[in-house]
């Protein structure tokens, strides 16, 4: 059981002051302890896929609570059966998500916890929700009254959420894989 194999995905929008070096850096920790998978590094933030033993996670999110920038990411886990990777790959890169535009990520919504979106479905909150997530993931599940900007690949999110009428006076609550948000629609 020791040696099974688990992945950590994960992400995070922050400002990365110099993002060469902590590619550089994220890929010699990796490396150390063994992890295999694949990293995005950007001026944006992080994107990132590990996998390893169970040990080697642990080694890999306690660096990361302690990393100064990346010390608050949620990890998503799950279990894979066998490496899905071949190597440790860690790149620099324009953008961890693939959207074609700068990103403002001084410019966001008010983030919320899942107790808070709750209560403001119990109070029947007067708010449009919107599925930021893709077709495929929608149709798997999604809030009761989501609307969805049909899209079949994330870069196509900037060009279709134009494309979507909503009432600009109304609280928008959008939600992807990793959380969910109050915000204006036109800052997305």
């Amino acid at each position: 059981m020791k040696n099974r194999i688990f992945v950590l995905l994960y992400y995070k929008f922050v400002d990365v002051k110099d993002p060469v070096f902590e590619s550089v850096q994220h890929k010699y920790v990796c490396d150390g302890i063994g992890l295999k998978g694949r990293i995005i590094i950007a001026q944006e933030g992080i994107n990132g896929t590990v996998a390893g033993t169970s040990a080697q996670l642990k080694k890999y999110v306690d660096y990361m609570d302690n990393h100064p920038i990346f010390s608050d990411i949620v990890f998503k886990r799950s279990y894979a059966g066998k490496m899905p990777f071949g190597k440790m790959i860690v790149k620099h890169r324009d953008e961890i998500v693939t959207l074609g535009k700068k990103i403002d990520i001084k410019n966001t919504g008010k983030y919320l916890k899942p107790e808070e979106l709750h209560e403001l479905f119990e109070k029947d909150e007067d708010m449009v929700v919107v599925d930021m997530r893709n077709n495929y993931e929608y149709e798997v599940g999604r809030f009761d009254n989501a609307i969805q900007p049909d899209t079949t690949k994330f870069y196509e999110l900037p060009k279709k959420i134009k494309n979507l009428k909503i009432d600009k006076n109304k609280k928008v609550v959008t939600y992807c894989t990793e959380g969910f948000a109050v915000r204006k629609l036109q800052h997305c």
